[in-house]
């Protein structure tokens, strides 16, 4: 039983069959702005069924990080209201936002150079990651604001201003999304600069070094060969 309760595919059930109950319960109770989250938050669980079209696969380990991300941020953030149980909860999903995404921008430029489709310096690979994970903190907070104008939710924390801050502080929202940019942008930038160092070689660099050996046993096409990046 114990064995059994650390397996990734456990636990990704346990989501995403909390999921489907609260798609029935948002049907019964006739609440669609909830249903919709729901729905897309149980659909971004099978993301990485698109990578695996194009022969990409992705670790275990990293769809159930992947897939508690999104149901951290969108079911258990936005639809059970963590911010108000857990203040912090916002700070620790932006800080690890900034971090995954750069990550995953970095595998995109790595791939085509592990693959020799083109080389590039390592301050290049690096500043695509990080214009990567910025760019998506942005795009997410415009999707936050499109949420809340049409379904009338608050992921950006404008509405019910008093139970925040026990005053009409309009200023609350434009906060919320700033503060969330801001560390999207910190951790990407921290990311980055340990990144550019294991890339160079730096012997600190062992935990990107981990975790891209992990992403290339779980993609045979790669060729191990153990050339560096040559850091300009």
């Amino acid at each position: 039983m114990i064995h059994f309760l650390w397996k990734v595919s456990f636990w990704t059930h346990i989501m995403r069959w909390s999921l489907v109950l609260a798609i029935w319960w948002s049907i019964f109770e006739a609440n669609w702005a909830i249903l919709f989250v729901v729905l897309l938050t149980l659909g971004l669980t099978y993301i990485h069924l698109i990578f695996k079209r194009y022969n990409i696969i992705i670790p275990p380990i990293f769809q159930l990080v992947l897939i508690f991300f999104i149901y951290s941020s969108l079911f258990l953030w936005d639809i059970n209201q963590f911010y108000y149980i857990f203040p912090w909860w916002d700070i620790v999903l932006h800080s690890f936002a900034g971090l995954a995404l750069w990550f995953i921008g970095f595998l995109i430029p790595y791939i085509f150079y592990k693959t020799r489709e083109f080389k590039a310096p390592a301050m290049m690979i690096v500043l695509f990651g990080f214009c990567f994970a910025v760019t998506l903190g942005a795009l997410w907070e415009i999707t936050e604001f499109t949420l809340d104008s049409i379904f009338a939710l608050d992921m950006q924390k404008a509405r019910n201003l008093w139970i925040l801050d026990e005053s009409f502080n309009s200023r609350l929202g434009v906060k919320d999304t700033m503060n969330d940019l801001i560390l999207d942008t910190l951790w990407a930038l921290i990311a980055s600069v340990f990144g550019y160092l294991y890339l160079i070689g730096w012997e600190k660099g062992r935990i990107y070094k981990k975790l891209i050996e992990l992403f290339e046993k779980s993609n045979n096409w790669f060729e191990h060969s153990k050339e560096k990046f040559l850091g300009k």
